[in-house]
């Protein structure tokens, strides 16, 4: 019972995570299927009034399909300008796929009991199956929705169908519902699967595996969307380009393996040092370093150039070929307030240029860019 409560408890927290975390993609995805559905639809319904119109030639049937071919076209006009107007809402998405899942069982509930209800209604478990797959829900949405559909429709076979068809569409109807609850959570945990999946596959890509810290792919989207958003609002941003001192020498001295576990080393120290929602640290390329703080991280720039070289320091990794004979850092600086049409390649060469400053005046020291420093 407890490894049951436990897998519930974990599937609904997963559940959960996934519909938070990826709003905007369920309500693209879903927005996409709902048009293709609601076409196909339409399709069908067009095909099936010809066909039944030479078979059948039963009018309340006829009329059935033409009130709903009108349904579903204003419907699919609706919901794209709807769709449009709010910018794939996940709200107003879900909404318009919870309404189409009711026209359409609303459609094959009175086909299945009005015209012919001496007959089986062979439509309805079928379409029941596909509705609890077709869009992306919470599982607990699809079993709410879908029993409140399966509810009026034994309460229609009831009212309606002729003694013989009622134990045939209460028993269709009933497994219907109980392999919709099956096919609800398989299609749930193979998304939240391939969630997990994609997760990791976004981890790897945005960090580095020497240090653990961020790496030059996640800086070129980091700094791009951040300075944007500080120029947009007249925010301070900082930017510290950072070099560990005689590198190259620690790398030919103690050999490659050693270096890398140098730069594991300081990322550990780096990442313990500067939490993420103080300031975004990633490995720029080799033995540089890159900390950027935006708007309220912005206090003290000194302090923090300080703490990135004690930092460093109290490492304590060995390096002979040091003055300090142990590894150290040097750490350029740069801030200002983003003007208009400013790009962050400034700021960076501004940063670069203080970094130069640093290591040309002895190195193991912070230096903050200044008017005459030299760009590169």
């Amino acid at each position: 019972m407890k490894r049951i409560t436990a897998f519930i408890k974990k599937t609904k927290s997963k559940s959960a995570d996934y519909f938070s975390e990826y709003q905007q993609d369920i309500a693209g995805n879903n927005a996409i299927m709902l048009k293709k559905a609601n076409i196909l639809y339409i399709a069908l319904l067009s095909v099936y009034t010809v066909v039944s119109a030479l078979i059948f030639r039963n009018t309340m049937l006829l009329m059935i399909y033409m009130v709903f071919i009108i349904c579903a076209a204003a419907f699919l006009l609706v919901q794209d300008r709807m769709i449009r107007r709010y910018h794939h809402s996940f709200a107003i998405t879900q909404a318009l796929c919870m309404d189409f899942i009711m026209m359409v069982m609303a459609f094959v509930i009175v086909i299945s009991v009005l015209p012919f209800p001496e007959r089986p209604a062979i439509f309805f478990p079928i379409l029941y199956l596909v509705m609890t797959v077709l869009f992306i829900f919470p599982i607990w949405q699809t079993a709410i929705l879908l029993t409140g559909v399966e509810a009026v429709f034994l309460l229609c076979v009831y009212l309606f169908k002729t003694p013989g068809c009622i134990s045939y569409d209460v028993f269709a109807s009933v497994t219907a519902w109980g392999l919709g609850f099956v096919f609800s959570y398989l299609v749930l945990d193979l998304r939240l699967r391939e969630n997990d999946v994609r997760r990791e596959l976004e981890r790897i890509s945005v960090m580095d595996e020497t240090t653990g810290l961020f790496n030059r792919r996640s800086f070129n989207q980091y700094i791009t969307r951040t300075y944007a958003h500080c120029r947009e609002n007249s925010l301070p941003i900082a930017f510290f380009m950072m070099d560990i001192d005689h590198f190259k020498a620690y790398n030919d001295l103690y050999g490659h393996p050693a270096g890398d576990e140098c730069l594991t080393a300081l990322g550990r120290a780096l990442r313990a040092a500067f939490q993420p929602e103080d300031a975004y640290i990633c490995r720029y390329g080799g033995e540089e370093f890159v900390l950027i703080l935006a708007g309220d991280q912005v206090r003290d720039v000194a302090g923090t150039a300080r703490a990135i070289t004690e930092c460093v320091r109290g490492c304590g990794i060995e390096h002979s070929g040091s003055k300090t004979n142990c590894v150290t850092i040097s750490v350029g600086v740069a801030q200002e307030t983003p003007a208009a049409r400013e790009s962050y390649m400034h700021l960076i060469r501004q940063a670069d240029a203080a970094l130069y400053h640093a290591k040309e005046n002895g190195r193991n020291q912070a230096a903050f860019y200044e008017e005459g420093m030299g760009l590169k």
